[in-house]
């Protein structure tokens, strides 16, 4: 086979014109840079030009622009050329490395003759997503600016050049923020590099091949005061080199611009002599046939290749020659197709089959093609239309895929339909997504619209499943090859790109996107509208995710609009538009404004209830539902959102459907005190969060945290204390993974590990381990709440109470009122201004309660009444909206009110007080003992003490013994919890014992305190008060 091949070099015929404009070029550009424009209809030989003079200049870097059709694409492959060309490149590789890590989220690797800054990158963390980049980058550039010395000192001195002080930072900050300044960054860096190599006296050749599919049309740039597109910005590049020469080969014109001087000429037919010295170099030497091709074919080359393809095939007459003569070109290109086939016909359905993918390689052709033998592929590859691509993948020139589908015919659809069929199969067979995608392209050749759609269904399948990665390589390997469709193709990327982390491309596509379909919008408003809504949600649900409330609600409400102004058929049939009704709700449950959310969720009920032409996704409805639920739970409604969830769950989807819906019950479950199933709801949420992480890529560590933090809190509170702190340390290892990866989106999850962590270490009496995590989530909250204070303010709030307790406990009782008082006005705050959400007067009363306690510590018994007799208002309002939820929490504030009153010596009061208490936690302890009972024995304490001091003696023993026997039971399962209250209620009963003077009691007691470990007995009653932490926080729909 080998000896057959003929490279190209050796089957170029002279083009003496544009073979002397090269040469001419090479020796004026070591004075200034020239960049040359090969203009030509397709076929002319432009190509094959660009192919002449890569195999014959040494120092040729050539682009397709038509096979890398991305900016940064294009721009690591004229990288890697120059790398073989042996130039260095010491600021442009390291630059590379750091966008790889810092903005695509992957590992660099080590590649061969390229600059390798291990350490340097390795100083960048996997950041992908910031909110405020201030502090995070400053840290970076901390650890990042001293490895920019010595070695890389270039790029170090080149960056302080450009972009001046703190240029680590302002780096960082471009590549982040400002996608277009980060290319002119990288395009600068190239160049810098380009002109500083080593033998800069050798010119160097650029070739830009099917320059037509950079884009002219969009001005995305700003460069010396003007806007310009992407033709414009590689013309400015070229242009800048030392010692080179630049071409850029395309069918239309380039156009002109300010202080570049571009030489442009004109490709046309090849001339006779041409023809004939062609045509003996593809070994077609009869004189007379010679002359009959050359005048038929008019010099085309596409023709006259295509006529030597035939001649190699079979026999080549003068009459079958004759027979191809039209008056137009397309005429006899159309012919000279028919004829080849007639002659070849081996090869007809290879490359029919061919000619409908955008590229194909051996595994391809033998799935679409299975009869065909190893013969038939290298001839097939020879062919001159066939162009290697240089990656092991080979395409047709876009003349011959046009002659195929225009041969084809009326059989084109079927066998547009077979081809499509095979390569679907075989994905399926082999999990291979690049085959799914050319199967996607080969069905638009003949129904676009259809295909598209099959496309969206398909990714959209694969996010519910987290598979990102495996959507983006089906996207990657989708060619429609029309401007409208690869744009939305390209836009369906960013919720993926978003998925991993990757949202400064997706911000970037999204930009790119939506002002293309702003003008197809113009155009045809009717086809292309539900696209633009598309992007306009997917924006918005990037743009909260790096919690940028206003420029995010902007986006909701323009993609909602959009939705409105359509008919549901089309809108509902776009499952990325689809979802404008779960962001925006989500996006206004964080601002806590629930009954606007609550109000878009029903919108979108009404119309699924209503049918349409398009069927509704059960999937869609079950999370339009636990949406819906969760603001019934955020609004106290808590038996509705019950009902609801149960029904729900009444269908075993196994995917993030199923897994909130559980989250959610185990939610509701645990806030009504039914422990023991809310512990098997959430254990059953994680589980299949953990097999759901299991089958699918991508999915972030950080996603099983959630269920792991409310899965220990019910642990916690059924006294499983080992294994709750097993989980926590999970989460929070899970928790600060992720955060080394993206510190600004995860810091979040982090912080309410580490405050439910820190209350669970404070239970069990691990003070130092809890008031580190308390101080760090404070932190963390701190920076958080300064960029979106309405919704990091609350956490913070909570954090400080849960602090302030352990504070108190530590006698840091100064700091913990200072917390307690900062709390406070943020819950009164919140409480006033966002009232939807029962659970901020939560805050609020709970911030009273512990507060009140802490006076009544510090004998401030007048200001300890006051707050807790405010809290109790809140309280009991909250019950009467919630009484399952929120009476405990009204028990807890009575058994308070009732210490401060007996010290008080109100003890009638108090005693009312108290019995309220008790009658409310005897009521919970008989439906959730594990979550009740130890409180049960607390106010049992007080009130034996109140019973006391009243000289009810009887009473005050009865109380203190049947606290005894709760806690004793409780203290055998956790020691380290409840001996401490066990001892308190001891020391209250020897009191009551010496009061009265029953020595033999008493000496029993003194035993029980001293095998507790408490040799002296209090000399006054000890209180055991309540204050409430807060662990588990769900006030978004964050869960998964």
């Amino acid at each position: 086979m080998y000896e057959r091949f003929e490279p190209s070099e050796l089957v170029f015929v002279d083009r003496e014109e544009y073979l002397e404009w090269m040469d001419k070029a090479l020796k004026r550009c070591k004075e200034r840079p020239v960049v040359l424009h090969l203009r030509g209809i397709g076929g002319i030989g432009k190509s094959s030009l660009l192919d002449y003079w890569t195999n014959t200049i040494d120092s040729t870097i050539r682009l397709d622009c038509q096979q890398y059709s991305e900016f940064y694409s294009r721009l690591n492959i004229l990288a890697k050329g120059a790398v073989l060309r042996s130039v260095r490149l010491p600021r442009f590789d390291v630059l590379w490395q750091i966008r790889q890590r810092f903005v695509e989220g992957v590992e660099p690797v080590r590649e061969e003759g390229r600059e390798w800054a291990k350490e340097v990158v390795m100083a960048v963390p996997f950041i992908g997503s910031l909110a405020t980049i201030g502090s995070a980058i400053q840290a970076v550039g901390t650890r990042v600016t001293p490895k920019l010395k010595g070695k890389y000192s270039s790029l170090g001195k080149w960056l302080q050049e450009s972009l001046g002080k703190n240029h680590v930072e302002r780096l960082l900050e471009i590549l982040w923020k400002d996608p277009r300044h980060a290319e002119f960054l990288f395009l600068s860096a190239l160049v810098e590099d380009l002109n500083s190599r080593k033998n800069v006296e050798s010119p160097l050749v650029f070739l830009f091949d099917h320059f037509e599919y950079v884009d002219a049309d969009s001005p995305h740039w700003r460069y010396s005061g003007r806007q310009i597109a992407e033709t414009e910005l590689w013309c400015q590049f070229l242009s800048s080199l030392f010692n080179c020469v630049g071409v850029m080969a395309c069918r239309t014109s380039v156009r002109e611009q300010p202080e570049i001087t571009i030489e442009e000429s004109e490709l046309t037919e090849l001339d006779r002599e041409s023809c004939l010295e062609l045509l003996d170099l593809r070994k077609v030497t009869d004189s007379e046939l010679q002359e009959r091709i050359v005048s038929v074919s008019g010099g085309n080359p596409f023709v006259i290749g295509t006529l030597c393809d035939m001649a190699e095939s079979s026999s080549l007459s003068l009459a079958s020659v004759e027979s191809l003569r039209s008056d137009t070109l397309e005429e006899v290109r159309l012919k000279t197709w028919r004829k080849l086939f007639n002659e070849v016909r081996d090869l007809q359905e290879l490359v029919n089959r061919a000619g409908l993918l955008p590229y194909f390689d051996r595994n391809v052709m033998n799935i679409i093609a299975p009869t065909m033998n190893t013969d038939q592929w290298a001839r097939t590859v020879h062919l001159s239309f066939v162009k290697d691509r240089g990656d092991g993948t080979y395409v047709m020139h876009d003349l011959a895929r046009e002659l195929v589908v225009a041969e084809l015919g009326d059989r084109f659809r079927i066998l547009a339909d077979e081809v499509a069929e095979l390569l679907e199969n075989a994905a399926e067979e082999q999990e291979d997504m690049k085959l799914l995608g050319l199967s996607l392209s080969v069905h638009g050749l003949h129904s676009p619209e259809s295909a598209l759609q099959e496309v969206l269904d398909i990714t959209v399948t694969q996010s519910w499943r987290g598979q990102f990665r495996s959507a983006l390589e089906l996207l990657d390997s989708t060619w429609f090859g029309n401007v409208r469709e690869q744009v939305i193709i390209s836009a369906v990327k960013a919720p993926h790109l978003t998925g991993l982390d990757r949202v400064a491309e997706a911000e970037h596509l999204l930009n790119e996107a939506i002002d293309v379909l702003v003008g197809l919008v113009e155009e045809d408003p009717k086809s292309n509208m539900v696209y633009l809504g598309q992007c306009f949600n997917n924006y918005g649900f990037l743009l909260r995710r790096l919690k940028q409330p206003v420029e995010a609600e902007a986006m909701f409400e323009r993609a909602l609009q959009t939705a409105k102004e359509l008919d549901p058929a089309i809108w509902r049939k776009n499952p990325y538009f689809r979802s404008v009704t779960w962001w925006y709700n989500s996006f206004l449950t964080d601002m806590h404004r629930l009954n606007e959310a609550s109000a878009i969720l029903r919108w979108d009920l009404d119309l699924m209830g209503r049918g349409t032409e398009v069927e509704i996704d059960a999937r869609e409805r079950v999370f339009t539902r636990n949406y819906l639920s969760f603001i019934l739970l955020l609004t106290g409604r808590i038996e509705e959102a019950e009902a609801d969830l149960r029904d729900v769950l009444e269908t075993k989807t196994e995917d993030v459907n199923e897994v909130n819906s559980l989250a959610i019950l185990g939610i509701v479950l645990r806030l009504t005190s039914r422990c023991e199933e809310a512990e098997r709801v959430f254990r059953r949420s994680l589980e299949l969060l953990r097999k759901w992480s299991e089958r699918t890529e991508g999915i972030p560590l950080v996603q099983p945290t959630y269920a792991l933090r409310h899965y220990g809190l019910a642990l916690t509170l059924l006294g499983n204390y080992n294994k709750a702190e097993a989980h926590y340390k999970e989460a929070l290892e899970r928790a600060r993974e992720s955060v080394i990866d993206n510190p600004e989106l995860y810091l979040p999850i982090l912080s309410q590990v580490l405050n439910d962590f820190a209350v669970f270490c404070y239970e069990i009496r691990k003070y130092p381990e809890a008031g580190e995590y308390y101080e760090e989530a404070l932190e963390n909250y701190e920076k958080l709440s300064r960029n979106w204070p309405i919704v990091f303010g609350r956490y913070k709030a909570w954090t400080m109470s849960n602090y302030s307790i352990l504070l108190r406990e530590t006698g840091e009782e100064a700091k913990a009122l200072k917390f307690y008082y900062k709390a406070l006005d943020i819950a009164r705050e919140i409480a006033v201004n966002y009232s939807e959400p029962v659970f901020h007067s939560h805050l609020l009363g709970q911030v009273l309660n512990n507060l009140g306690v802490l006076h009544r510590r510090m004998d401030k018994n007048d200001e300890a009444e006051k707050a807790l007799r405010e809290a109790l208002a809140v309280r009991q309002s909250l019950a009467k909206k919630s009484p399952g939820v929120f009476l405990g929490s009204v028990a807890t504030t009575l058994n308070n009110l009732g210490v401060v009153l007996s010290i008080a010596n109100e003890l009638p009061e108090a005693q009312e007080v108290f019995r309220k208490s008790l009658e409310i936690r005897r009521e919970l302890a008989e439906k959730s003992p594990e979550m009740h009972r130890g409180r049960l024995g607390f106010v049992l304490n007080n009130l034996g003490n109140m019973h006391r001091l009243a000289d009810e003696h009887s009473k005050a023993e009865e109380c203190y013994q049947e606290a005894l026997s709760i806690l004793e039971n409780l203290a055998g399962r956790a020691p380290s919890v409840y001996q401490p209250y066990l001892a308190r209620i001891f020391s209250n009963l020897l009191l009551h014992h010496d009061q009265q003077a029953e020595t033999e009691k008493a000496d029993s007691v003194k035993r029980r305190l001293q095998e507790l470990g408490t040799s002296d007995a209090a000399e006054q009653e000890v209180w055991i008060e309540e204050e409430d932490t807060e662990a588990g926080a769900f006030y978004n729909f964050s869960i998964v």
